[in-house]
């Protein structure tokens, strides 16, 4: 999972096998359109439907590279697509493709070649950025305009490369299908990477108003699969219709059928059919996910006994959905449990088709154990301290708002200490900032073991620490603060060094001192620093018209 940050902080995401398997999309797409305009080309009586079929194939293929590629890229947002805005982007390719290669097929020299490389490339850029327009969500999108420039340029070279090449093998009538297939890669690697480069170029600034035009006419990401899905499907049936008019197209076809075939074996996410529970397919990438070399593990078996238990009742929710009401549900994460019974995340798509009346389902997954571990770690970075692994002060605040919240409820009391080490700094001075460091690793194991499971340790900041004592009473924080005080009255010895701090503590209550979480750390500093005032190392509780009192 490629992970990318854009400004005001937002985070983004590349699933990695999405974006492997838009790039061979593009190549599989480009392979068949050019092919079947080589075909039409060499035929002495040319055949326009071929030429609209090369048209919907290339355009499709490009619009569905986007898209795929559209859905790897994660945001942590929701984001809808403008229904129309969508159909305009398809319509555009559509339109640009048709014209480059109505260019190509009725004359082929350099002129033309050009001529058709830019509308091809112009057309593409055009329905990558119509349909960025179309995304709907809580962020605008702010281009660079160097790199706008050189995504036309890459999908320009790569289009005019393409058609030079193509007019080659016309000319020369040679029919070799490393060619084409190196062709087809420029092509689709070209437009492939024109649309990374494009995305690159969109900076996202998050705001907070709601989103213009969002109604009814909008997509969701599973939309969109399934429209690209649906393109595939179409691809394949209007290749099938055309191949009964040639049996030399007929042989190409079988050929394309072939390629698709080990596309799918290739394929980078896992692929897998059953019929509601027995499973009849995987490929070798879902082999590889659940921990396999051999189909006998995994063929034959139900397909529930890889779900984790915890999603069983989900599956079968789905399953009704799709018996009752349609062929797709949404896409979810869920978890999986390999051959060797090791637990993993995984982000599953499900769709279902029907053979001679029959429903099969079809899962496409791929493993996310990364992704996952990925975001717990962010999120323990974001809300601990790295050098004591304590809550820092945003995590202190959430836990100080959730229980104010709990306690307006069951109307129970709970304290906030404010915890400053007296002395810390000469220790700092005296021995340097990795003794200093030390010692707060060490006076933080200290105050743990003061505490109960149920109550917080943060580190606010420097030598500064927070204790939320949930549920309590009077007596029972006075007998922890002077628990703090004892423990931390024993020296600290590291190496050859003999140091000690001591601590100063200033207690307020929910709710008689203060309703929310700044009055309430405000009146608790506050008693802090008449602890010192009185001498250290001791503690002082906040009571109304600032008295103190220390018990």
């Amino acid at each position: 999972m490629l992970q990318i940050v854009h400004k005001q902080g937002l985070m983004s995401y590349y699933h990695v096998p999405l974006v492997i398997l838009s790039v061979l999309i593009g190549i599989f797409t480009s392979y068949v359109a050019l092919n079947l305009l080589i075909r039409n080309l060499k035929h002495v009586k040319r055949d326009k439907p071929w030429l609209i079929l090369a048209t919907l194939v290339l355009g499709g293929g490009i619009w569905a590279l986007h898209f795929i590629g559209m859905l790897a890229f994660h945001m942590e947002m929701t984001i809808t697509y403008n229904v129309w805005l969508v159909i305009v982007s398809l319509l555009t390719i559509f339109l640009f493709s048709g014209i480059s290669l109505f260019l190509i097929s009725s004359k082929r020299n350099t002129r033309t070649i050009l001529v058709s490389g830019f509308l091809l490339a112009f057309g593409t850029l055009a329905m990558h950025y119509i349909s960025m327009e179309s995304m709907q969500m809580e962020a605008d999108i702010v281009y660079e305009f160097n790199l706008l420039v050189l995504a036309f340029i890459v999908a320009f070279l790569a289009s005019v490369f393409s058609f030079w090449f193509l007019s080659g093998m016309v000319e020369k009538d040679t029919h070799k299908p490393w060619k084409e297939l190196g062709t087809s890669i420029v092509l689709g690697v070209g437009i492939s990477s024109m649309h990374y480069i494009g995305i690159s170029a969109a900076n996202f600034e998050e705001h907070h108003h709601p989103t213009l035009h969002q109604g009814g006419n909008v997509l969701s990401d599973l939309n969109i699969a399934v429209s690209i899905t649906f393109f595939l499907l179409a691809t394949f049936l209007m290749i099938l219709f055309t191949s009964i008019r040639d049996e030399q197209y007929r042989r190409q076809l079988k050929e394309s059928q072939e390629h698709y075939s080990r596309f799918v074996e290739f394929a980078p996410v896992g692929i897998l059919i059953h019929k509601f529970g027995v499973i009849h397919y995987i490929n070798p990438s879902g082999k590889r996910i659940l921990g396999t070399n051999l189909t006998t593990d995994i063929v034959g078996r139900h397909f529930l006994e890889f779900i984790h238990p915890d999603y069983h009742d989900i599956i079968r929710k789905r399953w009704d959905i799709i018996r009752e009401e349609s062929n797709q549900v949404e896409t979810i994460e869920e978890k999986m449990i390999r051959v060797d019974e090791t637990i993993i995340d995984v982000e599953v798509s499900t769709y279902s088709y029907k053979i001679k009346g029959e429903t099969y389902v079809q899962i496409f997954f791929s493993d996310i154990s990364a992704r996952k571990e990925a975001e717990r770690k962010n999120y323990h970075m974001a809300f601990h301290d790295p050098l004591t692994d304590l809550p820092n002060r945003r995590f202190f605040t959430r836990k100080l708002n959730q229980a104010i919240k709990a306690s307006a409820k069951s109307k129970n009391a709970f304290a906030v200490l404010f915890i400053d080490l007296d002395g810390f700094k000469q220790v700092n001075d005296t021995y340097g900032h990795d003794v200093g460091d030390l010692l707060l690793q060490h006076v933080s194991i200290r105050l743990m073991n003061c505490l109960q499971d149920k109550d917080t340790l943060s580190r606010f900041g420097g030598d500064e620490f927070n204790i939320l004592l949930e549920d309590t009473t009077f007596n029972h924080t006075k007998m922890v603060a002077e628990k703090i005080v004892a423990a931390l009255q024993n020296d600290f010895q590291f190496d050859n060094i003999t140091t000690n701090v001591t601590p100063s503590i200033g207690i307020a209550f929910y709710p008689t001192d203060g309703e929310t979480p700044e009055l309430l750390l405000k009146y608790a500093d506050e008693a802090m620093f008449e602890a010192k005032r009185q001498g250290k190392n001791n503690y002082c509780f906040y009571h109304e018209n600032n008295k103190y009192h220390k018990s």
